[in-house]
């Protein structure tokens, strides 16, 4: 399978966006939240949590019809100023999406998608503009840019799709390890 990035522009309905916002910062003092503490130790690094909200089911059978694979629940992902996400490359999973949600955007404020051309060894960064979709397919590293102290809340939709066979996963990962060790200090 190849690896490879997509982007799509005005992904979702445009009246959905806002009602995903409200339901979540509707629900911003309840127990429904978790955060990104238990994540692996290179992606979640020395950043400030990410609080992690999966979607009703009203939302998630509105979002599956963008898909053509069955997807996990939507977790519409709230990171704060001074957040980050360490390069990996989600190699248990077919595919996954991010759908950005910000109404504005101010690409000084960072947090920008970043992910790597493997094969011509060069990086590129994609800002967190609305309603765009990233999808990436087949386990491409990437990682998203440290926000500025000044940054908004940052708020995003995270879907991935079916997860793949344990050689395949494991294969995703030694290409990235091999990958990532060119950038390690002494």
């Amino acid at each position: 399978m190849k690896s490879f990035i997509s982007r799509h522009q005005n992904f979702l309905d445009k009246d959905l966006i806002p009602k995903i916002r409200d339901y979540a910062l509707k629900n911003l003092n309840t127990y429904k939240w978790r955060t990104s503490h238990c994540w692996l130790d290179h992606v979640k690094r020395f950043s400030s949590p990410v609080s992690i909200l999966e979607m009703p089911d009203e939302f998630t059978a509105l979002i599956q019809k963008k898909f053509k694979d069955k997807i996990s629940r939507p977790m519409f992902y709230l990171s704060a100023a001074g957040n980050y996400i360490g390069w990996h490359n989600d190699a248990d999973y077919e595919f996954t999406a991010t759908i950005y949600l910000n109404e504005k955007w101010n690409i000084n404020h960072g947090g920008l998608f970043l992910y790597s051309d493997t094969k011509k060894n060069t990086i590129h960064g994609v800002p967190p503009l609305l309603n765009q979709c990233i999808i990436n397919h087949g386990g491409v590293p990437h990682s998203i840019s440290l926000t500025t102290p000044e940054a908004p809340w940052r708020y995003t939709l995270q879907i991935f799709g079916p997860r793949v066979s344990e050689t395949l996963s494991r294969k995703r990962q030694e290409v990235f390890d091999n990958w990532i060790k060119q950038f390690a200090t002494k």
